[in-house]
């Protein structure tokens, strides 16, 4: 551009003629270099970058801005949409659901009641997986997930009893109508929330589902099935660990332990007894002994602690069956005493082939104490104790204060099931939720099943229910 070029950009304005005359002389300076070096000059140029590298900043600015707006609303916008389809998804296994325990309330045949229940099974599997990613809080969705759960659960166990060709019991027959009618609720509170669109609302993360939830009215244990019992009642484990029995007990040595098992096995023709180590379980430690007889290898465990007879066992198999069950458990006795276990009853008698179990309890004033239980074999071969197990006995034997019962035995009674028939009636103490509650308890038979029934010897309330599985041998001892 020729000095002309640059007059005729200012030409018509005087005050632009003039700022031109003097832009041309500093351009012709700065060009000159002047006295010898660039000159930089402030002026309006200076202001006009300031102005445009500013109005650069703001537009960064305001496209981070308006990108993170986007990305909120994209997210929001997401998870609206997986809340919608995972309603739409739950909604679909519900759907499902009504149909297939409207028909497992009819069906009758065993292998249909096995295919439909475990179509619950799945579909309830399925809506755990559906609740668990809705974008909702856990506590939101809780109350329909443990309905699920314990519908799942429930439809387990009828599975194996169709599978095993049982008829359906009434605790089923109870819980599959209380399936059905919870899951319908349920149903309809969905279909009505889909229908008025209120799923659609601003609020992704609202209460919804935890109102809903609410609205079915679900109890804890409404569809919990009685406790299965394979080996007696509450042979389970024990309540408390309070060890007690050893309160001022000495430890014993090795060789105290090996002469202790050799007293104790006596009569079973022992030619050695070595002490092969030490276990330790919790609190609890004991010796291992090995011991050669007539009746083969056995095994014992004597407590370090006092020297009791902890735990016992033979490898030597009962082929026969020369004892009957009354005869099992007077031998069963016998051997207790030489163990030195005093006051205690037998419980249970499970028969089975050639080998009887035995359950036995500690007693005080009348009452059964359920946690102080030491379990026996007896082979019915040889008329021998072939196996024992005393850690509940060991870990919670103690004298307690227990009371008196509050009502009596009719009055407990009428709070069983009349269907099952009750007989027994004993006072006896029971593990319970951490805790040891005196009952009374009762038996009886419903539909070719046998039942245990345990009152609240204070409150009336039936506490615990115990069905008989596993074996038709098993029974018990009153």
């Amino acid at each position: 551009m020729n000095n002309d070029d640059r007059q005729d950009l200012f030409d018509g304005d005087a005050e632009g003629r003039a700022y031109g005359d003097d832009f041309v002389a500093r351009e012709e300076q700065r060009r000159s270099g002047g006295d010898g070096t660039a000159q930089k000059t402030a002026g309006r140029g200076g202001w006009l970058a300031a102005v445009i590298a500013l109005s650069t900043v703001c537009l960064v600015l305001a496209a981070i801005v308006t990108y993170g707006w986007f990305n909120i609303s994209a997210m929001r916008t997401r998870m609206e949409s997986m809340r919608d389809r995972s309603l739409y998804e739950l909604n679909a296994i519900v759907d499902d659901l009504d149909s297939t325990l409207a028909k497992a309330r009819v069906a009758s045949s065993p292998r249909e009641r096995a295919v439909l229940m475990t179509d619950v099974a799945i579909e309830s599997e399925m809506a755990e997986m559906i609740l668990e990613r809705m974008p909702a809080d856990v506590r939101s969705t809780g109350n329909i997930a443990a309905f699920m759960n314990k519908m799942g659960d429930s439809a387990q166990a009828m599975i194996a009893t169709a599978a095993a060709g049982g008829e359906t019991e009434e605790w089923q027959r109870s819980s599959l109508e209380y399936m059905y009618v919870t899951n319908a609720r349920l149903k309809r509170h969905i279909n009505e929330a889909i229908s008025s669109g209120q799923w659609l609302g601003d609020d992704v993360l609202g209460d919804d589902f935890s109102r809903l939830g609410d609205a079915l009215d679900i109890k804890n244990n409404i569809i919990d099935e009685p406790k299965g019992i394979f080996d007696g009642p509450f042979s389970d484990g024990a309540a408390d660990t309070n060890l007690s029995v050893f309160e001022g007990q000495s430890e014993i040595s090795e060789s105290e332990a090996e002469k202790i098992a050799s007293d104790i096995f006596a009569d079973y023709g022992v030619s050695s007894a070595r002490c092969t180590g030490r276990t330790e379980a919790g609190e609890l430690a004991f010796y291992n002994v090995e011991l050669d007889g007539k009746n083969g290898e056995m095994l014992a465990q004597i407590s370090v602690r006092g020297g009791k007879l902890v735990m016992f066992d033979s490898y030597r198999e009962c082929t026969e069956h020369n004892f009957t069950p009354e005869r099992c458990i007077d031998i069963a006795e016998q051997f207790l005493k030489k163990a030195g276990y005093e006051g205690l009853v037998p419980v249970w008698v499970n028969h089975s082939g050639t080998t009887c179990h035995i359950n036995f309890c500690h007693v005080q004033d009348g009452v059964v104490i359920y946690p102080d239980m030491i379990k026996l074999k007896v082979c019915e071969e040889r008329g021998i104790v072939t196996g024992a197990e005393a850690f509940g006995y060991v870990k919670n034997h103690s004298q307690r204060d227990i009371g008196g019962a509050t009502l009596t035995k009719e009055e407990a009674l009428s709070a069983v099931d009349g269907r099952l028939e009750a007989r027994g009636g004993r006072l006896v103490l029971i593990p319970l939720d951490g805790d040891e509650v005196l009952c009374y308890e009762f038996f009886g038979r419903l539909e070719g099943r046998e039942y245990f029934a345990y009152v609240d010897a204070a409150t009336g309330e039936e506490v615990q229910v115990l069905t008989v599985v596993g074996t038709a041998q098993g029974r018990e001892v009153m």
